[in-house]
């Protein structure tokens, strides 16, 4: 009798292990089915004997073959059951929920998972007829399978999984399939983790021919933050998970539930994060780009205004362009002023500042991805674009209970802190955005460094004093300087 072996997962590299050992057992299958089909052949067509005992002894192999990936595959799923219900979860159980893969696309993200765990030159299952055949040895059901590997299946879609063409493919199935590093790092559970490409450096996507001295226009940020580290209302949490909702599984809405036949375009996420300096708009987009485990692009819309005719539409093209060949967040911080509604005057400014608004609207209606709008300033929204806004989010001063919780979040354990210190009261006297508290604990620390050296304690003074310079330096900003003047009929550039 055949002994089960009883064992509890301890991480998902064990699970994985496994399940690369099932695969190669059926590689050695598949070797063994060929040699057996070919031997047929020789039976039916040659006049030579002895190919009929052949037959029969490499079939025999090739059940006793398949009794072993049943059996073990039974194994698999006791010892996944066990650390299951022992309460341990893997990444790649959450990868699975999150883009609501079937059985098939399952199976054929682990052949290719294999593939990358023995190296591209070891690898042999490759092609889309060989990833097939392996998983599915009745022809029939091979060429059923095939939809997993279309260019329109669901795992392209989510960009999950590429196809790499030479010569010889003369079709999608003869192309040679990979996962992707989106795939590596969310199966990985590594999602800080640098993707060789911004390892070497950003994209520098210019400004213009016309002005090759032009500094970029957007910023590649590898996400470090995570939605649990930023303190939100438990209404702006349960929006924000809404949307991350859709972006993971809005393949329920638009396919299963029939939206894609009304929606042609307009599909993809775009929020509007409104609000002061310091309230958390950077960090939430930051947070959002860190759970979907995509790159981060941040732009000043004012990087994407040139002086030179043309390139600010250019420019709009380009970042929208990188975004989507990525599949990064796209953020676009201080949009104010393109947010506004277009104007009617007939200066050139005019009509170059509406035809902006307008090539920035259609890249939004055609943007399949998450985009994000940042301003810092109360504005009346242009009609087109109020309508492409998934979603609106006002960003204030948080409440006492949420300053607390940042105190708490933003004040390191290794800081010798005075017996004195009191991060509730801090939160009551001085309402201030995360932004502003950050700078508080850094001018406290700094005080106290300065005047006590290693053997500082940080008190409640410290902490009071460098609040009350904070409040007085944004305090400042909001008072008016310089002359005043009625407010401009038309937009010009600076």
């Amino acid at each position: 009798m055949r002994r089960e072996r009883a064992h509890i997962y301890r991480d998902q590299f064990e699970y994985l292990a496994d399940c690369f050992d099932i695969i190669r057992k059926r590689g050695d299958a598949f070797n063994i089915r060929n040699e057996a089909q070919e031997t047929e052949r020789m039976v039916r067509y040659s006049e030579r004997t002895g190919f009929e005992s052949e037959r029969s002894h490499l079939l025999e192999i090739y059940r006793d073959i398949e009794r072993e990936i049943e059996a073990r595959e039974d194994d698999v799923r006791r010892n996944k059951a066990r650390a299951e219900a022992a309460g341990i979860r893997f990444p790649i159980d959450g990868f699975m929920e999150r883009h609501a893969l079937s059985p098939e696309e399952v199976q054929i993200l682990f052949v290719l998972l294999y593939n990358e765990s023995v190296g591209r030159t070891h690898a042999r299952f490759q092609s889309g007829n060989e990833i097939l055949n392996l998983l599915f040895p009745n022809p029939v059901s091979a060429l059923k399978a095939a939809e997993h590997l279309g260019t329109q299946s669901h795992l392209f879609q989510k960009g999950l999984v590429q196809a790499v063409f030479d010569d010889h493919s003369t079709n999608f199935l003869r192309a040679s399939y990979e996962v992707t590093e989106k795939t590596l790092h969310e199966v990985l559970g590594v999602r800080d983790r640098e993707s060789v490409r911004q390892h070497h450096g950003a994209k520098e996507f210019q400004a213009g021919a016309q002005n090759p001295g032009a500094e970029r226009i957007y910023r590649t940020i590898v996400p470090r933050v995570s939605l649990d580290q930023v303190v939100l209302s438990g209404e702006m949490r349960t929006r924000l998970e809404e949307v991350l909702w859709q972006v993971e599984r809005g393949d329920l809405l638009f396919k299963t539930w029939g939206l894609e036949q009304v929606m042609e375009k307009g599909r993809g996420t775009i929020l509007l994060f409104c609000g002061p300096p310091g309230t958390g708009k950077t960090m939430t987009a930051e947070a959002l780009a860190e759970r979907l485990s995509r790159p981060l692009f941040a732009a000043d819309y004012s990087q994407l205004e040139s002086k030179w005719i043309g390139d600010t539409e250019k420019n709009i093209v380009g970042v929208f362009r990188d975004a989507r060949t990525d599949d990064a967040v796209l953020l676009l911080d201080e949009a104010d002023s393109i947010l506004a509604a277009r104007l009617d005057g007939g200066h050139y400014n005019d009509r170059a500042y509406n035809r902006q608004v307008s090539l920035l609207l259609t890249e939004l209606e055609n943007f399949d991805g998450v985009c994000i709008l940042t301003t810092n300033r109360e504005v009346t929204l242009d009609t087109g674009l109020a309508r492409r806004i998934s979603a609106r989010f006002d960003f204030t001063i948080p409440g006492v209970e949420a300053r607390t919780k940042i105190w708490n979040a933003l004040v390191p354990a290794a800081i010798p802190l005075g017996d004195d210190v009191d991060f509730a009261a801090l939160a009551e006297r001085f309402p201030m955005a995360g932004g502003n508290i950050k700078n508080v604990v850094l001018g406290a620390v700094r005080r106290a460094a300065r005047r006590d050296g290693e053997t500082a304690r940080v008190g409640q003074d410290d902490f009071e004093c460098a609040a009350a310079h904070e409040r007085e330096s944004f305090e400042a900003e909001r008072r008016a300087i310089g002359f005043r003047s009625a407010a401009p009929s038309s937009y010009s550039f600076s």
